[in-house]
């Protein structure tokens, strides 16, 4: 038996596998029930291999039922990208602790119904599915089975992060451009192309948050083409750890500038490096407390260079294991998208690698290792 890191790894003896899906085909009426509905059902074994899929579900898939005598779990199904973390598959690695799908099949086995929310991204696209999933306790013969349910609320989700975009971060940076305004009009003549100043790139940057959302739905329907120019990297993270500096969420914490070179010239996508060192800078800012430090860096390692930003906040472990998932967040409802488009956006366009470390003694830092 494979070693586990949460859920049992036990495999079903291919023979028993087959055994249990010709069985099935004798439930009668409830399986009749399930081949009707308009979503994903499928009817688990103890094992919590897939031993049945109504219609819906390998329509929508273009799988054959056949596909299931390889034994197949619900996170191998749809290629989790976690799937092959640990040798025993879906179920049996560190990240599978806090899966909402692995959680309510174990909870559907101690005879309970059990509804949770599954956020997954997908191996090599990095699609992510958010599903809403449930279980329920089902015997048929001498097997205990579980109805597992998939429900996509993709739509929901991003919904949800659309109003919170526009009506807090929008608000934020327009907010920003409304104080200076009315400084204008009280200032003396020595301010007065400061503020103009303020008010010009707070403008620029509340267009970038609106082209960002527009970026971020390109780039998750693969419909995103790069578009190369030549730039100053250090100029643009200036840039944009200085228009933090003159809105709510960054005005009360201490915004360190780390990089200890004049300029680092790159060709590439300058929206993309824009955006996603935006959201490190955000996330970042976000998690932190009223005078604390968060700190920035650029450095170059090869024929790369690495972005970091750092706040001085540990994250709990099971924060870390969800850490780059669509839709999950610690900060309450209609977030959770930063994390998942740094991650997005640097390794599927940029080409790069997105990760993070956070302990005691140094706090929580994003990296990103982008190639020149």
């Amino acid at each position: 038996m494979e070693t586990t890191h949460f859920a049992p790894s036990a495999r079903t003896i291919p023979d028993v596998l087959i055994e249990q899906m010709h069985s099935l085909d004798d439930a009668g009426s409830i399986v009749s029930v399930l081949d009707s509905v308009p979503y994903d059902v499928l009817i688990l074994n103890k094992e919590r291999e897939i031993v049945w899929a109504n219609k819906t579900l390998t329509q929508h898939l273009g799988i054959e039922t056949d596909f299931f005598k390889q034994g197949v779990r619900p996170g191998e199904l749809f290629n989790c990208v976690h799937m092959s973390d640990n040798a025993g598959g879906c179920g049996t690695s560190e990240h599978c602790r806090t899966c909402g799908a692995v959680l309510t099949i174990l909870e559907a086995q101690t005879g309970k119904e059990s509804v949770n929310e599954c956020r997954m991204t997908q191996k090599q696209t990095l699609n992510a599915l958010d599903l809403k999933v449930s279980g329920s306790p089902f015997r048929h013969g001498n097997d205990e089975f579980v109805i597992f349910t998939l429900t996509d609320i993709s739509a929901e989700k991003r919904r949800e992060a659309l109003e919170r975009i526009f009506f807090h971060d929008i608000l934020n940076t327009a907010g920003g451009i409304l104080g200076f305004a009315s400084l204008v009009q009280v200032a003396e003549n020595d301010d007065m192309n400061e503020f103009l100043s303020q008010i010009d790139k707070l403008s620029k940057r509340l267009i970038e948050e609106i082209k960002a959302q527009r970026l971020l739905t390109y780039a998750e329907k693969g419909d995103y083409e790069l578009n190369k120019t030549d730039f100053n990297v250090v100029e643009l993270l200036n840039d944009i750890a200085s228009s933090y500096r003159q809105i709510p969420i960054g005005s009360d914490k201490v915004i360190e500038n780390l990089i200890r070179i004049q300029e680092l010239n790159i060709y590439n996508d300058r929206s993309l490096v824009d955006r996603v060192f935006t959201n490190m800078m955000k996330n970042a800012l976000e998690a932190s407390e009223s005078g604390q430090t968060v700190a920035y860096n650029v450095s170059i390692e090869n024929s790369s260079f690495i972005l970091s930003v750092n706040n001085p906040r540990v994250m709990p472990k099971n924060v870390q294991l969800q850490v780059f998932k669509r839709s999950f967040s610690t900060k309450g409802k209609g977030r959770g998208l930063g994390t998942y488009s740094i991650k997005l956006l640097t390794e599927k366009y940029l080409g790069g690698e997105a990760w993070f470390t956070s302990d005691l003694a140094k706090g929580t830092t994003f990296y990103c290792k982008i190639p020149v």
